[in-house]
């Protein structure tokens, strides 16, 4: 009787721990095709940019990322912290939802610079130019590591081919620009300890 007491106690524990153990796990198992922008994004990333030029790798700094909520709905904090001096070094940003159901953001830089951002599968991208310098910045989220990139070529540079007709087809006029830097960080979510 004792036996089947302890049976009827454990067993449905057990079904418990295993469901709660799958459902966790199903959690964690959550496939980047289901992440919800920007709210799996949330939280402090740190890692270290890697900053190439034409010769190779030239500079290797600290990188973090501090994406959270705000008080005002459809705004969120969004500050990029390069260096070792987290306090000089902290460029604090605003992303503000343009319109969540085309994936359209834009990140406000707080001084009249505002760029147009699109998230595109788990791809959060901007494309813009200044001074001369055409750049485009990918943050890809995969596995619960964000990579954080920057593209970067000079407008001035440039090299005019097509605008011809081959084989009796109309080629369009393409210009190529020369690729200047490119810049990568592995960023890894910093758990908060009680």
């Amino acid at each position: 009787m004792k036996h089947i007491l302890l049976i009827l106690i454990i067993f449905p524990l057990f079904i418990l721990s295993c469901s709660t153990s799958k459902d966790l796990q199903k959690n964690l198992q959550k496939s980047d095709n289901e992440l919800t922008f920007p709210e799996d994004w949330l939280g402090y990333w740190e890692g270290d940019l890697k900053i190439y030029n034409g010769l190779g790798l030239s500079k290797t700094i600290p990188m973090a990322l501090d994406h959270n909520i705000t008080d005002s709905i459809g705004l969120y904090k969004w500050a990029i912290i390069y260096g070792d001096d987290v306090v000089a070094g902290r460029r604090d940003y605003f992303l503000r939802v343009v319109d969540a159901s085309k994936g359209f953001y834009e990140v406000d830089e707080k001084n009249g610079i505002l760029l147009w951002s699109f998230v595109l599968d788990n791809k959060l991208i901007s494309s813009y130019e200044v001074e001369g310098v055409l750049i485009t910045s990918v943050y890809t989220l995969k596995n619960d590591v964000m990579t954080f990139e920057i593209f970067a070529g000079k407008t001035d540079r440039v090299k005019t081919t097509g605008d011809t007709i081959h084989n009796g087809e109309k080629i369009p006029k393409v210009n190529s620009y020369l690729s200047t830097g490119y810049q990568v960080a592995i960023l890894y979510k910093k758990t908060l300890s009680n």
